[in-house]
């Protein structure tokens, strides 16, 4: 068993590499502590309020699920029948994706200061700034990872650590389920520490997009 583990640590770790085009060594150990934060988010009411719940607790509870988006999501996939654990990590790497690729309100924030700092400069012809051309350095656009690139990256996670991924009825609605599932699990746990009413309005903004496979 430990020869296993070990061996499906070492193919995931050269998938994310390959993905993010990173050399395999320099693949971080997951951070216990934020494994230890999202696992801790799963079952906080107000998560539970926007997820609903792995497994039935009474009546009246919702199936695992994202609840804040119109039209309401149920995960049917399969997705929605794997350890908690299993979950948790899969949103630690989704994470660690989204970063690389320069996405996220961490990032945001620093596309921020360089576009104020941008602002104060000469603009180019191209990029000025009266809104006739798209800006490519927009913060909001820049912290954005679209729904292919974690698509594709969800794919390579999965077919390597499979747990029913390879023999579910329909790939794309698995890979849809954890996409969303993913995104909002961490954003519940980045809530902890990074929270405000605009920060809230990109995040439901985020989901909203990804909903809607953007």
């Amino acid at each position: 068993m430990g020869q296993k583990v070990k061996a499906s640590k070492t193919l995931l770790a050269v998938v994310i590499a390959g993905v993010l085009q990173w050399p395999a060594v320099a693949i971080p150990q997951r951070d216990a502590a934020i494994v230890a934060g999202i696992a801790k988010q799963m079952f906080d009411r107000s998560s539970v309020s926007v997820r609903g719940n792995r497994t039935k607790v009474k009546d009246g509870d919702k199936p695992l699920g994202l609840y804040s988006v119109t039209p309401e999501v149920v995960y049917r996939s399969g997705y929605e029948k794997l350890p908690s654990q299993t979950q948790v990590e899969w949103a630690y790497d989704l994470r660690e994706f989204v970063l690389a690729k320069g996405g996220g309100l961490e990032n945001y924030e620093k596309y921020v200061q360089e576009e104020a700092e941008r602002k104060q400069r000469p603009q180019q012809a191209e990029y000025s700034l009266s809104g006739q051309m798209p800006d490519p350095y927009d913060p909001i656009d820049r912290a954005y990872v679209s729904y292919g690139e974690r698509k594709k990256f969800a794919r390579e996670w999965w077919t390597a650590r499979d747990e029913g991924f390879k023999n579910c009825f329909v790939q794309d609605w698995w890979l849809n389920d954890a996409i969303l599932d993913g995104t909002c699990l961490w954003q519940r746990w980045e809530m902890t520490y990074l929270n405000s009413a605009d920060r809230q309005a990109m995040r439901d903004a985020e989901l909203g997009s990804l909903a809607k496979q953007e």
